[in-house]
């Protein structure tokens, strides 16, 4: 007897034992319970998550003949169930969309539609696989017939992209789409395989044919049974798999992000040209390294609950855990930015090789980040570095800016020397370093302002808020940093010379006047324009207003 493969021979064959669908096979065993079972259905999906066996079942379960029904329980030994199987079924035709495309074989199809079902079937069933590849002419002749079938005539399309589909045959279909397979479900579904077949696997085996499979379980099937003439018999273990398909082993990425953590380019790239020695394909290692830093993250952001929930191992969970404790969250979210965009690059990239050597010393090196929102909140003027990866296409998370222990104001410099001090550069320097104190600078007026003075007037509440402790602090520090005096003495006095909360001179009302005096003058000129004066003259007496 010949070999029959992995993905066929654990083909499931009911209902129950179709994995990750059940949003699909639920809705399908209450139309056949309800006798509502719909004329057309419309499988949709992605390759090999299980559009024809679940159209098999379906067949099965209106043709059972061990019921005098249709059943969601088919025995699966009567001729009926066995046929439909073997694809031998006289009541289930299976056609495939791509090789009967043409408007003749659809014709020819229709006049299949006009017989009953054969003795012992109550149903005559079509499955059409890759339905999207039918002509323009070949959909036209088949609307009739989706709409108006003969009795007891059921359709069921398949097809891998359903936008391909007329919007005229979408109508007349029940559209049941089919979702890619967690990785944890695979992993489930593989290891129940490997039991039945007596193979001991490794979970982190387990673990490379999901992230492989890519959401497709024919696909994990296939690679499973590419491992299993690989391995050793009935042994396989994460090195196995990790050399078949060029994939990186979870002990090889944790040791990778730890080097990046401790910021050693050199233990990086040597982590990562023993990957690539042992045959590991570029492709694969980019996702997987993006990968990893998904899950640290997170790990960082959820806990081990939502790693459980994700369906990794216990040994999995607790080496993300610990590895994100290593780095703090503002760090590893810049990092996970890095890892995406250096990524993306590099899956473009001619020399993709290069381009991950690139990011992996980029990421090794590259000096820590600091939230600029905290900096402008706590006034800090002790000068520390941010991500000089920061870009136009910012990390979303957060907003970053470069800093560097050498920059220096030009006025602090020129201050120093001279001596004087000018309140508008100190605003302005105050804005960079305390945003929220800089506003309340703007709305006093400095009556003294000498190096190791300042003499603030103000009103009530801009008093009170530069007199609480925490902003005096601040300002002093913003002072020193300004102009190297040795001590300063800061004080406010109260005035009630003051508009809309900003005192008379401060910079705040001079910035509303002159505002107010360019839109006057403006309005003045917009005024004085022929066009406006030509109007004026054409309705006299009449008033025109500018709106701004």
């Amino acid at each position: 007897m010949s070999h029959l493969v992995i993905a066929r021979k654990y083909r499931p064959l009911a209902f129950d034992s179709v994995a990750g669908q059940e949003h699909v096979t639920k809705t399908l065993k209450h139309s056949i319970e309800r006798q509502r079972i719909s004329h057309a259905l419309l499988l949709t999906g992605p390759r090999g998550v299980g559009k024809t066996s679940i159209a098999r079942i379906f067949a099965k379960c209106l043709n059972c003949a061990a019921d005098d029904k249709a059943t969601i329980t088919p025995c699966l030994t009567c001729s009926n169930c066995k046929d439909i199987a073997q694809a031998t079924s006289l009541s289930v035709r299976e056609i495939d969309g791509a090789s009967n495309n043409s408007v003749d074989n659809v014709r020819e199809l229709i006049e299949n539609f006009r017989t009953l079902p054969p003795p012992g079937s109550r149903y005559k069933v079509y499955i059409i696989d890759e339905v999207h590849m039918l002509s323009t002419a070949a959909f036209n002749a088949l609307l009739k017939s989706l709409e108006e079938p003969p009795p007891n005539t059921v359709f069921i399309l398949a097809t891998t992209e359903v936008h391909k589909i007329p919007e005229t045959v979408l109508s007349r279909c029940q559209q049941h789409d089919l979702r890619a397979l967690p990785a944890a479900t695979i992993e489930e579904t593989l290891s129940g395989i490997c039991d039945k077949e007596g193979v001991v696997i490794d979970e982190e085996a387990l673990a490379i044919l999901a992230r492989v499979a890519e959401g497709s379980l024919r696909d994990a099937e296939t690679a499973l049974e590419r491992l299993l003439l690989f391995a050793q018999e009935k042994k396989v273990t994460a090195k196995d798999a990790s050399e078949l398909f060029g994939a990186a082993d979870s002990e090889a990425l944790n040791a990778l992000s730890r080097a990046i953590f401790g910021k050693n380019p050199h233990e990086a790239l040597t982590i990562f040209d023993a990957l690539m020695k042992r045959g590991n394909d570029t492709t694969t290692l980019t996702r997987d390294i993006v990968s990893h830093f998904r899950e640290l993250l997170l790990a960082k952001a959820s806990g081990r609950p939502f790693l459980n929930s994700l369906g990794l191992s216990e040994v999995r969970a607790t080496e993300l855990m610990q590895q994100s404790n290593l780095v703090d969250s503002l760090e590893l979210q810049d990092l996970c930015y890095l890892v995406r965009q250096g990524a993306d690059e590099a899956l473009r990239s001619a020399f993709p090789k290069y381009a991950l050597e690139s990011l992996i010393v980029r990421l090794a090196t590259r000096s820590s980040v600091l939230d600029v929102s905290q900096l402008l909140q706590d006034g800090s003027t002790t000068p520390r570095a941010v991500s000089a990866s920061t870009s136009k296409a910012a990390a979303p998370t957060s907003q970053r800016a470069p800093q560097h222990a050498s920059a220096v104001r030009p006025q602090e410099v020129q201050n120093e020397a001279s001596g004087t001090v000018s309140w508008f550069d100190f605003v302005k320097f105050a804005q960079a370093k305390a945003k929220m104190l800089a506003e309340q600078l703007k709305r006093v007026q400095p009556k003294s302002f000498i190096p190791g003075e300042l003499v603030l007037l103000g009103t009530t509440f801009s008093k009170s808020y530069l007199e609480k402790k925490e902003n005096v602090e601040k300002l002093v520090t913003l002072l020193q940093a300004y102009h190297a005096h040795p001590s300063w003495r800061v004080r406010v006095e109260v005035t009630q010379e003051a508009v809309e909360g900003a005192v008379v001179g401060s910079l705040q009302e001079k910035t509303h006047t002159a505002q107010k005096e360019k839109t006057k003058a403006k309005e003045q000129d917009i005024l004085n324009s022929p066009s406006i004066q030509a109007i004026q003259n054409l309705f006299p007496g009449s008033k025109i207003e500018v709106k701004q």
